[in-house]
């Protein structure tokens, strides 16, 4: 796990943050904590070295103080923090310092008459937080990528003839096989609901979550039909993407007579 703390610099001995550092880091599961005033290099602006590591980080820590209110940095940290999908902790002494877009946030008061107790508190709030946000958004990340990656290979095989490719998706999607293991459809993308995993263009959705799922038969009846996706172990739903997938290919490997090997 790995930790990335945002701070303006008059709070650095104010909230003992080498002291902070030195604990996390001799804690098992935390790799690495970073922070300006002792990782910087100096051939990175400052902008530059918050963009690195906080996109390398699994949690970020907020120093709140009358301090950060007003530092740029530290506004620009939360904002980037945001955009990566980060856990976000707060730590302050006074509520009312904490900026109101992290006040949603789990955080924790500083205690500097019991700074033990303070560390050990911190420490359990960060392994929560590195669990349940963190890693899961670090997961649907990794298998975003995976779509955009055969996105990518298939817009650039098809290159203009899209139509090509639009057809054989519908038909593919449309088919009783896949209609039977993923119960997947072709709608409009403003009426899918949160759990779906976007194909081709934003067009096409395969929806594991759901268990039943609206489409439209030959004669444009909509039928609810159940998902049987939900029912499969992982490894099922692996093999029946695998086979998915290499239908694809197989496709476009007839089409235009490529070798992908």
């Amino acid at each position: 796990m790995i930790v990335f703390i945002s701070y303006a610099n008059e709070d650095l001995a104010e909230f003992h943050i080498p002291e902070i550092v030195d604990y996390l880091e001799i804690q098992p599961d935390i790799d690495k904590v970073y922070y300006w005033e002792r990782d910087n290099d100096s051939s990175q602006s400052i902008l530059d070295f918050m963009e690195q590591k906080i996109q390398l980080s699994d949690v970020i820590l907020v120093i709140s103080s009358s301090y950060s209110l007003k530092s740029q940095p530290v506004k620009t940290e939360i904002d980037f923090a945001y955009q990566e999908g980060k856990g976000i902790i707060p730590i302050f002494k006074n509520i009312d310092e904490v900026r109101p877009i992290i006040k949603i946030n789990r955080g924790i008061k500083f205690q500097d008459d019991n700074f033990q107790t303070f560390l050990e508190e911190l420490y359990a709030i960060i392994a929560g937080k590195s669990y349940t946000e963190s890693n899961l958004l670090r997961e649907k990340k990794k298998a975003q990528k995976q779509f955009d990656k055969l996105k990518r290979m298939i817009n650039k095989l098809f290159n203009l003839r899209k139509n090509n490719c639009h057809k054989f998706t519908v038909d593919l999607l449309k088919s009783e096989e896949m209609q039977h293991y993923f119960g997947v459809e072709v709608r409009d993308k403003e009426y899918i609901e949160n759990q779906f995993v976007g194909f081709l263009d934003g067009l096409y959705f395969i929806i594991p979550n759901s268990r039943t799922l609206r489409y439209n038969d030959k004669m444009n009846n909509t039928i609810l039909t159940f998902n049987t996706l939900s029912s499969m172990s992982e490894e099922e739903i692996q093999e029946k993407l695998d086979i998915f997938f290499k239908d694809i290919v197989q496709y476009v490997k007839e089409e235009f007579d490529l070798d992908l090997d």
